[in-house]
């Protein structure tokens, strides 16, 4: 996410990185800097769904992950919170996140928008649009 100073504030994803999961549930359901905010509060992700917070009146752990439900390291796991990654700027981002989120694509949500990079034989960033309910 990036920060009002030009920071970039950013959390590891562990599974299904790529556009058509992640960037899907990222356009789809986390379209407000408020939404945004309460995910990387999370922290490292083991995997991402539309909803943020289980319901708390059934089981949901590693082994039985609520559907739907984002599964975070330090909430689910019981591991130890670890803090967003700050980069300096969108540069530093670009040039040095994949390998220190350990990620095969990047995702920044700027301007109210959600944008990717790491798509095969593109080399800038592309903008995610994602409309819930609609089929071609």
């Amino acid at each position: 996410m990036m920060q009002a100073d030009g920071t970039i504030k950013a959390i590891h994803l562990h599974w299904d990185g790529y556009p058509g999961h992640a960037g899907m549930i990222l356009g789809g359901w986390y379209k407000t800097p408020e939404r945004v905010e309460q995910l990387i509060a999370l922290g490292n992700l083991s995997s991402i769904a539309p909803k943020l917070e289980p319901d708390p009146t059934q089981e949901h752990s590693k082994a039985n992950p609520q559907k739907d439900v984002t599964v975070a390291y330090h909430r689910d796991y019981g591991e130890r919170l670890v803090p967003p990654t700050i980069f300096p700027n969108k540069l530093d981002y670009e040039r040095n996140g994949r390998a220190r989120l350990w990620a095969s694509y990047l995702y920044l949500f700027e301007d109210g928008r959600w944008f990717v990079k790491g798509i095969d034989k593109i080399d800038e960033w592309v903008e995610l649009i994602v409309e819930i309910g609609k089929s071609n």
